[in-house]
Formats: structure tokens, sequence, C-alpha cells
């Protein structure tokens, strides 16, 4: 009781980090985002070659061939600051006809929707009703100016969308606070919530690829006494819910759909495809002598496993992360 009353009050809301995800990555940029100068991001929609899990016996869903933004999945973090003229150029490599390895596809047209972020109608990426089709060799640029709040939002295709989102066009879209209002967290961790191949993904990766090995995609390194500011994104394309679960950890809300929220302290979140949430953990936990490794991991148990199930792990698959005390 007396841990939990202390995550209460020490908790402080924060809407940034000192320390940036240092997993997907910041999209570069030109451009100092005033009006005449705004800043000029580029993606390219490409097929890729994916590795979901990269270690143990192969599941299924080991690798696929992906729809990807600048070939990677997720793709990068595109971050501004509140105000920010930006301009998002789109540039379509796909082949002109979907490929036979991309089962389902209709179309290689694509599109990009900031989901959230309030752009324009004619910014707003949903052909054909506010924009032409972005057609194989084709590109199309967004241009506007950043106008909602601090928090995190995101990115995806708005064409064929069961396929394209489920193959991985989507990516985060973080605003950072323009002017300081609390002191911030010490490292930030995004937590982009996806499927593919019959498993469910963390960035990109399915467990233990989300934490173990020479190139995990999420595991959240953490000092005792730390402000951790994790921030959640579901783009699942199938029809389901997560509840996210750390081992021995509260969190409090302090953002939900990039709105200031004095939310609850929670130990599970539970959320739907669409949804984002930042939300503030306390690393206070047992350190069982620096050596503690926690789980953090989705709660519905199908969410954890991979679609053989057989890994080092048994039964720990999918949607598992870990919580890493230095």
């Amino acid at each position: 009781l007396e841990k939990s009353h202390a995550m209460e009050t020490d908790a402080v809301y924060c809407n940034t980090a000192k320390v940036k995800d240092p997993y997907l990555k910041d999209l570069s940029y030109s451009g100092d985002g005033t009006e005449k100068n705004p800043k000029r991001f580029e993606l390219i929609v490409k097929e890729t070659d994916w590795e979901i899990v990269a270690k143990g016996p192969a599941p299924k869903g080991a690798k696929m061939k992906a729809l990807s933004y600048n070939g990677q999945l997720p793709g990068p973090i595109i971050r501004v600051v509140e105000g920010d003229w930006i301009e998002v150029k789109v540039i379509n490599q796909l082949p002109k006809k979907p490929s036979s390895s991309i089962e389902g596809a209709i179309t290689t047209d694509t599109s990009v929707h900031f989901h959230g972020v309030h752009a324009p109608y004619k910014m707003d990426g949903v052909p054909p009703l506010t924009q032409p089709f972005i057609k194989s060799g084709e590109s199309f640029t967004h241009s506007f100016q950043v106008e909602v709040g601090s928090g995190v939002f995101m990115y995806h295709s708005h064409v064929d969308t069961e396929v394209q989102i489920g193959r991985g066009l989507y990516g985060a879209f973080i605003v950072e606070p323009k002017e300081q209002d609390a002191k911030p967290c010490d490292r930030e961790y995004l937590m982009v919530i996806s499927d593919g191949e019959g498993t469910f993904l963390l960035n990109g990766k399915a467990f233990p690829s989300t934490a173990l090995g020479s190139n995990p995609s999420n595991l959240i390194k953490v000092k005792q006494g730390e402000q951790i500011l994790l921030r959640m994104v579901d783009i699942t394309a199938s029809d389901t819910f997560h509840t996210m679960h750390p081992h021995g950890h509260s969190m409090k809300v302090v953002s939900k759909d990039g709105h200031p929220y004095d939310g609850p302290t929670i130990d599970t979140l539970f959320l739907s495809s669409g949804e984002r949430y930042d939300l503030v953990m306390i690393a206070d936990a047992d350190r069982a002598d620096g050596k503690a490794l926690w789980a953090f991991h989705c709660h519905i148990l199908p969410h954890l496993t991979n679609p053989d199930k057989e890994t080092e792990y048994l039964n720990m698959g999918g949607m598992v992360t870990l919580i890493a005390y230095e």
C-alpha cells in the first residue's frame, strides 16, 4: 500500500524526456519549422524483407514480405514541435502491380494519413476524397502547420488498409511541447503495437527479438528511481484489443490521444486500434542485485505466443518485452 501511494504522488506529469527512444529513431529533416522554411521530411514506400524473430527455431512468421516506410517496421518517428510548419513528401516505390508475395493486395496505390493530427482537408490522405491516389512512381507532398497539442500520434496508409497497414505502412508521429511546462522524464520508450504473419508485434518484432539479441526493438533499460515516459500506439490491423501489463511496476496516464490527462495510476492498460497513450512509469521495482529482467506484455494470452510456440522461452512470444535495470 505504501508503494502504491508513493506512485500516486511521486509520478509527476511530463510530456517529453531527456533521452529519446533509442530503437526506432527520428526521421531526419531540413528546415527550421517556420512558414517560410518548413521542416521537410521524406517517406519512401517500398517492399522490404522483414525479420520478425531473429533467434531460436523459426516460427511460421519469422520473416515477412513487408510494405515499409524507408525500409523499416514501423516507419521512422516523425518528431515535430507544437506550431511547426511541415512538409512530408511521400514517394511510392512499390511495383506497378501487387507482388504475389503480398497476399490479398488489390493495388499498389497508396497514401499517408496523419492520425489525430487534424491536418487540413486536402492534406488528410484519404483518396479519392481528399487527394489523388499516390500511384507507383509518383509522389505527394503534405504541407500544413501542426496545431494539435503535444503527445503521441501516428501516420499510416489509407488505401487497401487491411493489407497495407497489416504489412507495415504505419509509424509514430510525436509532437513535442513548444514550452516546457514540467520537468522532463529521464527516458522515452515508444511501443508501437501491431500484428503480422500470425503473431503480434512490438515495434515490428515478436519476443524474444523485442528484448534480446544484438538488435532488440523494445528493451526498456532503466536505472533505479528514473521516471520513464512510455508512449503506446495501437495500430493493430486485426479485430482485437490489448491489455499491456508491466510486472513489478505501475504507470500513471498523463495523456490520451495527444490530450493532457491527469489519469489514474494503473498496472494494466486497455487499448484498441487507433488509440494512443502517454504514461509515466517510475523505475522502483526490486533490482535483484542488478540482474532483474521484469516482463512487460499484453495480458490477452494468445497475444504472447509465436505461431509454432517452439522457442527456448516455451510459452513466451509475440507481445512480450522486458524492463532491464542497469
